[in-house]
């Protein structure tokens, strides 16, 4: 006798279930399996390069992983039911228990939740090598570098101009204006080409009234006094109005408004967060943007400042050859040097930014991305305040010739052009340089099996209550279940659409209350009244019972909580402030009531498993 068929008579003697079932077999197999995946796992992307790509953490759905999973996993299902179903102790009336029926539906759904969860072994592998190689006490110090270079490499122009200013300190209570119709030219203002610019003080008023359409009321006082905006900040339960108070004097700290290496305050990337961050701190679009830690920008700013004031050329040298033996070694497309490089920004005492780069490879012959200007051009007019004739001719993007014709102001075109010259042929692939610390970063912090598991369970909990249910009857009876169920839904909605013109509004709840009361009928009739009907009759309604519990408490559920926001909406319409209308399923989160509804389901198994056990008492 081999060695398997003496554990299998062992297992036969004192887990005759478990035989049956063929759970010690299934697992075994599916631990070489899962174990074979978490190899791919780390191996998949050993290369850098591959890493480079948009959210790699999704790669196993996107490559032929998810395929051969699926194959794999029916494979293995489908030849554990052809042994499994050879021999069916219930069916054949050995002794049993309702513990044990219910055992048994345990055993299928932990068999099926292994047949198709080799995602898991994949991010475990894939997981851990990146750990491994990218640990984070490496990746801090290659972020760090990262950021202390990344003002050199000039893309775009925008990020060097006096609005990105955030240090000294003092420029983080300022507004720099850059609308002409709102300047006030009596005071300090900076021009750069055909832009304006001027810092005023803020004061900000925080808002948590809301009106009867859901806004955030506008504060009276300053509607009332028209005080100016700067900008707002809008958040969940709040939002943050900043009016401008006077026009601040920065002189000391800005001397005109050329773009200067000395205004860049924003970073590549912020390890930990799983993406990267932009840290301007005036957004009107995206305002949930201006939450980022503006800290973060206000320190590299500092450190662009300070080592700039020292102006130290090894210094520059030696960041620049750090920098760039780290991008080779992450394979990291580029044509620069060190002395190139140095030959491009390194220009004290000014430090004003001559030369540009690109972030792709230049084409021979063909169009290049060259850097461009992203500020709106806005047309000055002569409105809330007095703005001279003149600016507002400059600021216009067109203007007329004398002779009826219009072409583009004189200043745009010198931007351009200016801009256009400045940039050289070196480039460096920046966003292939983002994406892997992007990815590495997700991957190192991605919760995969909290963000997957309830598909999982729910798809081991379906297939094994369905394989429960033609266990504990038959082919037949689970046949006749599926057609009766489908026949009473189709008639059950035919019937409601035929009196929803009569009923109107109420007709959602008639429908849930139907519901209610015929899953009761259901559920209740095999359990009170054991003998009534036929035994096939009663096996339909057993096997509707469990594959539709679930959905009956969620009926139930979703029809508390329709009864919340018809309430809420009659409360609202009587209201002058508007009241946000959270139900039940809202207040607990998706991610509560379905574990909720899994354990309710189980426990349900548990629970019937003893009138399963009657019903099959019972004559034919």
């Amino acid at each position: 006798m081999s060695i398997f068929s003496k554990i299998n008579q062992k297992i036969l003697e004192r887990f005759p279930s478990v035989w049956n079932t063929k759970l010690v077999w299934i697992l075994l197999i599916t631990f070489c399996i899962h174990l074979v995946f978490f190899i791919i796992g780390i191996i998949s992307h050993l290369d850098p390069v591959s890493l480079q790509g948009y959210y790699v953490a999704d790669d196993y759905f996107e490559s032929g992983f998810i395929l051969a999973n699926v194959v794999i996993s029916i494979l293995i299902i489908v030849g554990w039911l052809v042994y499994m179903f050879k021999n069916n102790s219930f069916k054949n009336f050995y002794p049993t228990s309702s513990f044990s029926l219910f055992g048994q539906f345990v055993q299928y759904f932990i068999i099926i939740f292994a047949s198709t969860t080799f995602y898991y072994s994949y991010m475990f592998g894939f997981q851990t090598y990146i750990n491994t190689k990218y640990d984070d006490a490496t990746m801090i110090k290659q972020v760090e570098l990262i950021n202390k270079v990344y003002p050199f490499l000039t893309f775009d122009p925008n990020e060097y101009l006096i609005t990105q200013k955030q240090y000294p300190k003092v420029f983080a209570n300022l507004y720099c204006e850059t609308d002409p119709s709102k300047i006030d030219f009596s005071k300090k203002v900076y021009t750069y080409y055909d832009s304006y610019y001027q810092f005023n003080e803020v004061y900000s008023v925080t808002v948590t009234e809301r009106d009867s359409l859901g806004r955030f009321v506008y504060p009276q006082r300053e509607a009332e006094n028209y005080i100016p905006l700067a900008y707002s900040n809008e958040q969940e339960k709040k939002c943050i109005f900043y009016f401008k108070k006077n026009v601040a004097d920065v002189s000391d700290y800005i001397k005109n408004a050329n773009m200067n290496f000395g205004n860049f305050s924003n970073v590549l990337y912020t390890f930990g967060t799983g993406k990267g961050y932009n840290y301007n701190r005036f957004y009107d679009e995206y305002p949930q943007e201006k939450e980022a830690d503006s800290s973060i920008g206000m320190r590299q700013n500092k450190q662009v400042v300070e080592l700039l004031k020292r102006a130290n050329k090894q210094e520059f040298k030696q960041l620049f050859n750090e920098f760039l033996a780290l991008s080779d070694s992450y394979q990291i497309k580029h044509n620069l040097t060190d002395e190139i490089w140095l030959k491009l920004v390194f220009n004290p005492p000014t430090f004003d930014v001559q030369n540009f780069i690109l972030k792709n490879k230049p084409v021979l012959d063909g169009y290049n991305d060259y850097p461009t200007y992203y500020e709106s051009q806005v047309i000055a007019h002569e409105v809330a305040h007095e703005v001279a004739p003149e600016v507002v001719a400059a600021e216009a993007v067109t203007y007329s010739n004398g002779e009826g014709n219009t072409q583009e102001n004189p200043l745009v075109t010198e931007r351009r052009e200016f801009i256009k010259n400045a940039t050289k042929m070196n480039y460096y692939e920046i966003d292939n340089l983002k994406s892997l610390l992007a990815n590495v970063d997700e991957v190192k912090n991605n919760n995969f099996v909290a963000d997957s598991i309830a598909i999982f369970l729910w798809m081991a909990f379906s297939f094994s209550t369905l394989i429960f249910s033609f266990r504990v009857t038959n082919l037949r009876a689970l046949l006749f279940s599926i057609i009766s169920a489908g026949v009473v839904g189709l008639v059950s909605s035919l019937f409601f659409i035929g009196i929803a013109f009569v009923a109107g509004e109420k007709i959602i709840f008639m429908v849930f209350y139907y519901g209610i009361i015929l899953g009761a009928f259901i559920i209740l009739m095999p359990l009170i009244a054991p003998n009534f009907g036929s035994k096939l009759f009663r096996s339909i309604l057993i096997n509707i019972s469990l594959n539709g519990f679930v959905a009956y408490v969620f009926l139930i559920i979703g029809t508390i909580a329709a009864h919340q926001e018809s309430a809420c909406r009659e409360l609202n319409a009587k209201l002058i402030e508007y009241k946000p209308c959270d139900t039940i399923l809202d207040s607990m989160g998706i991610s509560f009531w379905s574990f909720t509804f899994l354990i309710c389901g189980i426990l349900f198994i548990l629970l019937y498993s003893s009138v399963i056990k009657k019903w099959k008492a019972s004559p034919e």
